[in-house]
């Protein structure tokens, strides 16, 4: 018998394959395709400008071996993100860096992912974890996140991409952290 779905699939996956544009054959060619590709995508989410980063510790909180800090950063227009950064007491320089998303109702302290979270601090990465949207310190409801984010012509995938971006922005100020190794 023939997997029906897998079939349906690799036709769709065919067909849109097609109608791809062709692989740009020089440097300059991939540069220009990937920046309009950015402005496309920074378009059709509705991604705020990003500012130049602002932020701060807003406690700091020693358990045990490791080291939880509660951060605010510059989210866009006056407005500020918050964040759990979890990392080992060791105060070293150029450390590597993990930027964690909440997903569905997420927030460092949720038990489901502090076994992991707390492993990768432990084994000496910087964690960011950024606190959704919906619960914590950012309060926003469920239902008038997506309909303040439409109104203002934000997808709230947009909000995601925007939240993952700045957070990016926020561990490239921290010095305790390698750019090289976000």
């Amino acid at each position: 018998e023939s997997p029906a779905v897998l079939d349906y699939l690799g036709r769709r996956a065919a067909r849109m394959a097609s109608e791809l544009p062709p692989v740009p054959d020089s440097l300059d060619a991939w540069e220009k395709h990937r920046d309009q590709l950015v402005a496309q995508l920074e378009d059709g989410l509705g991604l705020p400008d990003r500012e130049p980063m602002k932020s701060a510790i807003m406690g700091t909180d020693p358990a045990d071996d490791l080291v939880i800090e509660e951060v605010a950063y510059l989210w866009a227009a006056d407005t500020f993100a918050s964040a759990t950064v979890i990392r080992n007491g060791n105060p070293s320089a150029g450390r590597p860096a993990i930027v964690i998303t909440p997903g569905e109702s997420g927030h460092y302290t949720f038990k489901p992912y502090r076994k992991a979270v707390d492993a990768l601090a432990r084994e000496g990465y910087l964690v960011l974890f950024i606190d959704d949207p919906r619960i914590g310190r950012r309060h926003a409801p469920h239902a008038g996140l997506y309909a303040t984010a439409s109104a203002a012509g934000t997808q709230v995938a947009g909000i995601q991409v925007f939240d993952a971006l700045r957070g990016l922005d926020y561990l490239l100020t921290r010095p305790d952290v390698d750019p090289h190794k976000i």
